[in-house]
């Protein structure tokens, strides 16, 4: 039992790193385009302009976490926990939501990988949400600028 522990949590890290990687190279890519941006609506602010760019940063967020789950299912459906990957899809977006239904489980030696998927939702959320609210800030700290110059 000990060893299956181990194993567990050692292939969460290794699934939570790969995930954390899907992040991390997504919001720089993402840092880089909006600076940018940031340069050149700078000296002319848009409404429509600067709330298309809001709505395409949070479908790019949504598109990597929903990326991010379809890689937990994968391992899920690979170690044989479900049927099917639609099972194994559903299961894991409901795992790293945390909104967890309970009408589909994961087999018991997997209960604690199931956890680290858990922990891991909420900290991608977690930077992904400090990250949109970076975005915002940025938008009223231009508009702000570009009011005082007025």
């Amino acid at each position: 039992m000990d060893g299956m522990i181990i194993t567990e949590l050692g292939l969460g890290v290794l699934v939570s790193g790969l995930c954390a990687t899907i992040q991390s190279a997504t919001l720089l890519a993402l840092f880089y385009l909006l600076l940018r941006f940031f340069d050149r609506i700078e000296s002319r602010f848009s409404v429509i302009v600067n709330n298309t760019i809001l709505l395409v940063v949070v479908w790019v967020l949504a598109i990597m976490h929903l990326v991010q789950v379809a890689v937990w299912a994968a391992v899920f459906r690979y170690l044989g926990c479900f049927d099917s990957y639609y099972q194994a899809l559903y299961f894991s977006l409901m795992t790293y939501s945390t909104v967890g239904y309970g009408d589909l489980v994961a087999p018991d030696v997997w209960k604690l990988f199931c956890g680290v998927e858990s922990i891991m939702g909420m900290l991608m959320f977690g930077w992904s949400a400090s990250f949109l609210f970076g975005t915002v800030s940025q938008f009223y700290k231009i508009r702000l600028l570009r009011h005082e110059r007025m």
